[in-house]
């Protein structure tokens, strides 16, 4: 079970007794809003194993939470570490094509990561593309 309401309704109308996957951990996230004028895109990368099958994707809102944009693109096999950067790499480079220059990009890989130093390394890599840009 999937946890879904309709699941849910599917197993009470056969009067099932439900047995919903156990949870690890909950958290509560709240989305910023960017500032006026300002883009915001959310990334996030995924892989099925260790260096499996990957792939990335990005949503681009503006300041009133409005979508103006997105991307999902499958990246072969890699590591998730790869997916997660690369979904920043794509989000920057689209950001760039159509003229945004005003980008906040938001990404999850930094907290816990094994490869942490790797993430200042890669930060600064990014930051180095995005002057090269201007």
């Amino acid at each position: 079970m999937r946890n879904t309401l309709d699941e849910l309704q599917i197993l009470l109308c056969l009067h099932v007794q439900a047995k919903p996957s156990w949870a690890p951990r909950i958290v509560e996230v709240h989305w910023q809003f960017p500032p006026a004028g300002w883009l915001k895109v959310n990334t996030d990368g995924s892989t099925f194993g260790s260096l499996g099958l990957t792939g990335c994707g990005g949503i681009f809102r503006t300041s009133r939470g409005f979508c103006k944009g997105a991307f999902a693109i499958p990246l072969g096999k890699a590591f998730a570490f790869e997916a997660e950067l690369a979904s920043a790499i794509h989000a920057i480079s689209y950001a760039y094509d159509f003229g945004w220059t005003n980008l906040w990009l938001e990404c999850d890989y930094t907290s816990g990561h094994p490869f942490k130093e790797a993430v200042v390394f890669c930060s600064l890599a990014l930051e180095t593309i995005l002057v090269a840009m201007d």
